[in-house]
């Protein structure tokens, strides 16, 4: 409910009787609550009367001066009340209304610019029947408090309208300011993922992934795993950006030329050690073992058959996998990694989780496989099999062609760079001749050290 309009009686304590009298004609204006009145006479025991009258005179919005010759010989309501009340009326902060209740000269006096009443300003004392003029008063006081009301309200409105425009306008510069600090921040990660293609030849691309969960499954003969065998787990996803294809050797090549293999920093202390010792397949032992010659390049480097330059990477452990990934992340001031075995399934499968990349049934020319009636024995480039077995997301040649690196550590799950123990690759080969390894939820493992013709990996990045 809206504030009464304040009304302030000035008056001599010789017109008490009239001021009692009018206040009872502006009843209906106060319990309509039109308006609330104060005069001295609800001053409280104990106040400091001045300070209360002044704190009331102040705050009110029309001033009843009661003019009488008591009220004009009155130092006190002449010097202190009449005086403010006027110039609060000339400010435009309050309305003053004087009423005349017995002749005297008032005319000369600062108020006699105003309109008296009631009217013609004849003095209540000579109306035959008092009541009339305070009648007439009351009218005016009804008309000017419900013009005080309509201008309190219009003001009202006012700056209300001011503040949602204000509001509006800053809400409007906070939109822009974050449309602005979107659009830097989007063009700086546009940059950031950039500093890959820039670096690396074609075909080379980010794909965002959204944050998800993703189930992974231990195969039936998979023993000592992290995830009890024949059991399952979900795990949440965070977003990333993960690389469109395998990486090639074209792509590979760079991280030779600088000497890659050469330069103890990228490497973990494992892999260093492994390179030192030049691991490699024994063909009559059939296993691995160290040769003594350390690594220089990837196995397979120099042979025609797998070294095309959009053919993807092979011969490379997983700690050549990862002394990659750190030169690049060196050079592009990125972080980039291989993915976590999570992150590559949800790559692959998306937020349906999907048998296979491209979906839930299986078509063997859809990736590089030997999957009767399909028979390959070789890897194949990387985008000829672009929009034929492409992930949900995007994700180019992730089933067949080569098995990938993860950054899973078999055994705990752990995703540290450290340690020797045998580490998750997925996606399938080239060489698969069941179905059921070019599964996205298929997995595989492997010793860090081994590289083979089947093997490669995918570049991930964290966002």
């Amino acid at each position: 409910m809206a504030e009464p309009v304040k009304l302030f009686f000035a008056y001599a304590r010789e017109d008490q009787k009239l001021r009692a009298e009018l206040a009872k004609h502006l009843a209906p204006l106060r319990r309509s609550r039109l308006l609330s009145d104060w005069h001295d006479g609800d001053i409280t025991a104990g106040s400091e009367w001045a300070a209360d009258i002044d704190q009331a005179l102040h705050a009110a919005d029309i001033i009843l001066l009661l003019i009488s010759p008591d009220f004009l010989a009155s130092d006190y309501c002449y010097d202190n009340e009449m005086t403010k009340a006027v110039a609060r009326h000339d400010a435009g902060q309050a309305v003053v209304i004087p009423i005349i209740l017995r002749p005297c000269y008032w005319e000369d006096a600062p108020f006699g610019k105003l309109q008296a009443l009631p009217k013609d300003a004849k003095p209540v004392s000579h109306w035959p029947h008092p009541d009339d003029a305070f009648f007439e008063i009351t009218k005016v006081v009804r008309q000017t408090a419900e013009q005080v009301k309509a201008k309190r309200q219009a003001e009202a409105e006012a700056r209300a309208e001011a503040d949602r425009r204000t509001q509006a306008e800053a809400e409007r510069r906070a939109a822009e300011k974050a449309e602005a600090e979107r659009r830097a921040a989007e063009k700086a990660e546009t940059e950031r993922m950039a500093r890959a293609e820039t670096l690396l030849p074609p075909p080379f691309a980010w794909v965002k992934i959204p944050a998800g969960q993703v189930t992974l499954v231990t195969e039936e003969n998979w023993a000592d795993n992290y995830i009890p065998k024949g059991q399952s787990r979900v795990f949440k996803v965070e977003p990333f950006a993960i690389a469109k294809y395998p990486l090639t050797n074209a792509q590979f090549k760079p991280f030779l030329e600088a000497g890659g293999y050469r330069d103890k920093q990228w490497w973990t202390e494992a892999g260093w050690e492994a390179r030192e010792q030049g691991w490699a397949w024994d063909s009559k032992a059939k296993d691995w073992k160290p040769t003594g010659t350390p690594w220089t390049e990837p196995h397979y480097w120099a042979d025609k058959k797998w070294n095309g330059a959009e053919q993807p990477v092979v011969g490379i452990s997983w700690y050549e996998a990862v002394a990659y990934c750190r030169w690049l992340s060196g050079q592009t001031g990125q972080k980039i990694m291989l993915p976590t075995e999570q992150q590559w399934q949800f790559a692959a499968q998306g937020q349906a989780g999907r048998v296979y990349p491209w979906g839930n049934d299986w078509d063997c020319h859809r990736c590089n496989n030997s999957v009767k009636p399909c028979d390959s024995n070789v890897t194949t480039p990387v985008r000829q099999y672009e929009g034929k077995g492409d992930s949900p997301f995007g994700v180019v040649d992730i089933a067949g062609n080569v098995w990938e690196w993860c950054l899973t550590q078999y055994h705990s799950g752990s995703n540290d760079l450290e340690g020797t123990d045998v580490r998750v690759l997925r996606g399938g080969s080239w060489i698969n001749y069941s179905a059921d390894h070019l599964r996205a939820a298929s997995r595989l493992r492997d010793d860090p050290r081994n590289g083979s013709n089947n093997g490669g990996m995918r570049l991930a990045l964290s966002l």
